[in-house]
């Protein structure tokens, strides 16, 4: 005899064998499918998303047909300048005149000095710089004119380190920054690897109105568009600006910059 009811006894059972049901929130379903989400985004991207590695180099514009000097070779003193910055002239126009009568000694220097000397423009083009005074001694070793030929295209001449020689070939894009228009307000010059010196040149062998202590490789950029957009206007590109370039010299997935080390090490390992 018991002192519980059957139906007392059979509501225990139940209640202590009976199913258990585990209840889970939506947000934890909603959190689980997005974490799987992201982390497939994740390895996707890793996979997929390509990363740059870049060169900075340093530069300047020149014209496509390079510049050409003018000097005074017998030297003697610079008695007129004809021309000034900025001026046409066409090839056998007198720019200079010089006065030899403090030259003498040779006979060929005697009869100089009775007809005068002058100095004439070799090609057809633009003055772009003038190192002539009135009144001083002509230096042989100084160019006393320098001139742009005329209707040639501006190009930046670039200084590519030796390590970054065998990453750049011709065609590849180049993003040139201007010093006198700071990139950060007036953008970049696009411009494309028109060609590239087959050897390296040292800090002696090159006339650069910048420095640099390391054998470099020149290197030509053409601009299709030699103009920068400054406060709504298109101001034009000017010879000798000087501006720092970016190269890309290698294109690798993320994925394959963070296993390169090992890759390395494996065949390190390997030729061991």
């Amino acid at each position: 005899m018991t002192l519980f009811r059957p139906a007392v006894i059979e509501s225990q059972r139940r209640r202590v064998y009976g199913s258990v049901t585990l209840h889970q929130p939506a947000r934890l379903a909603a959190f689980t499918i997005l974490a799987f989400v992201s982390v497939a985004l994740l390895f996707v991207y890793l996979m997929t998303a390509r990363m740059e590695r870049k060169e900075t180099v340093v530069g300047w514009l020149v014209p496509a047909g390079g510049l050409s000097e003018v000097r005074a070779m017998g030297g003697g003193v610079i008695a007129a300048v004809g021309v000034s910055a900025g001026s046409f002239v066409t090839k056998g126009e007198t720019i200079v005149w010089m006065d030899m009568s403090s030259v003498g000694g040779s006979i060929w220097n005697q009869e100089r000095l009775m007809t005068g000397m002058v100095l004439t423009s070799p090609i057809t083009g633009t003055i772009v710089s003038i190192n002539a005074r009135v009144g001083e001694v002509a230096n042989p070793q100084m160019p006393l004119v320098t001139i742009a030929p005329a209707g040639s295209p501006l190009e930046a001449r670039l200084l590519l380190p030796t390590r970054a020689a065998a990453m750049v070939e011709a065609g590849q894009d180049v993003r040139l920054m201007l010093d006198a228009y700071p990139f950060q307000r007036f953008g970049v010059v696009e411009g494309v690897v028109s060609g590239i010196g087959r050897a390296a040149v040292k800090p002696s062998e090159i006339n650069a109105p910048i420095e640099f202590k390391q054998a470099v490789y020149p290197m030509n950029i053409a601009i299709p568009a030699p103009y920068v957009v400054a406060y709504g206007v298109k101001r034009p590109l000017e010879i000798g600006m000087t501006l720092k370039a970016d190269i890309v010299t290698d294109k690798r997935t993320f994925m394959t910059w963070l296993l390169d080390p090992l890759l390395v090490a494996r065949a390190r390992a390997s030729a061991g």
